[in-house]
């Protein structure tokens, strides 16, 4: 999935769409792949105000659990309730039906220390595990760690083509 053009990242893998009022923030398909199964997400109250980079909301997964951090300062005018009954929805539509809070953003608020899209696949390429999260759908990471630690004799006739 690509980051669609429309938002802007943070360096902690969260987006927001300033595109409406209020703004739209959540976790980056990056992020959501990073986590795995996304199975509770705890949101904040609506009215509260949060500066950049408070925790607003925590994701726990199968793998982990993720502090999820405003990007920008503002007030929580609404909080995606969808996902207390189906969290999964973050992994299936993280920039759409996925997304955790709208942010009324104060007028003050820099987003100059925002990334562009571009720049956010360039943070995201220099990952490590990157590799891992660009196998085809259904490879095993262990198979991939076979085949590199092993030296290689399952497969006498080297590497296969892509």
């Amino acid at each position: 999935m690509s980051e669609p053009d429309e938002v802007h990242y943070s360096r902690d893998h969260e987006w927001i769409s300033l595109n409406r009022v209020p703004a739209t923030v959540g976790i980056t398909d990056y992020a959501q792949r990073q986590l795995g199964e996304v199975v509770y997400v705890d949101l904040p109250t609506g009215g509260d105000h949060v500066k950049a980079a408070d925790v607003i909301a925590e994701v726990e997964s199968t793998k982990n659990v993720a502090q999820i951090y405003a990007p920008l300062s503002g007030r929580i005018a609404e909080v995606n309730e969808a996902l207390e009954d189906d969290p999964g929805v973050i992994n299936e539509s993280p920039y759409e039906e996925g997304w955790l809070v709208r942010l009324e953003v104060d007028e003050d608020a820099d987003a100059d220390e925002l990334l562009t899209p571009d720049e956010y696949e360039e943070l995201c390429s220099g990952l490590s595990g990157d590799e891992v999260d660009s196998l085809p759908e259904g490879a095993a990471e262990d198979e991939v760690d076979d085949d590199e630690t092993d030296g290689g004799d399952d497969n006498a006739d080297g590497p296969s083509s892509p």
